[in-house]
């Protein structure tokens, strides 16, 4: 199993509503925002490495075609993790053999989280 995570985009740069009301860009049904959003969605699933985009408390904000592939075929967790969860948390819930690993990610992604590391890798 590995893992590799940065910190390089502060979420409040993404200017991500906080639900007060307001209606996100992507929400005004723009179609220079749906074609946007294909585009850099066709781009995000032709990564070949599997990627999540976690949030400051570990919940999934998205994942790639990778990601999808891997999270469903993840014998680590016995149930798919999908946008919404928390991945951190998922990570403490897993037992037997892979929980040493699972483990080892929940601490990285964390410092990276807390700002400690910029980067995180486990092979």
């Amino acid at each position: 199993m590995s893992a590799t995570a940065t910190n390089h985009v502060e979420l409040d740069d993404l200017k991500i509503p906080d639900g007060g009301g307001q209606q996100a860009p992507w929400q005004n049904g723009s179609v220079a925002y749906e074609r946007d959003f294909e585009i850099h969605r066709a781009i995000f699933d032709a990564i070949p490495a599997s990627v999540a985009v976690i949030d400051a408390q570990g919940c999934i904000l998205e994942f790639n075609k990778s990601w999808r592939q891997y999270a469903g075929a993840n014998p680590m967790f016995e149930t798919k993790v999908e946008i919404g969860e928390n991945y951190l948390a998922a990570c403490g819930r897993i037992r037997g053999e892979n929980a040493e690993d699972a483990a080892a990610i929940e601490r990285g992604l964390r410092s990276v989280l807390a700002g400690q590391v910029e980067e995180f890798t486990h092979e």
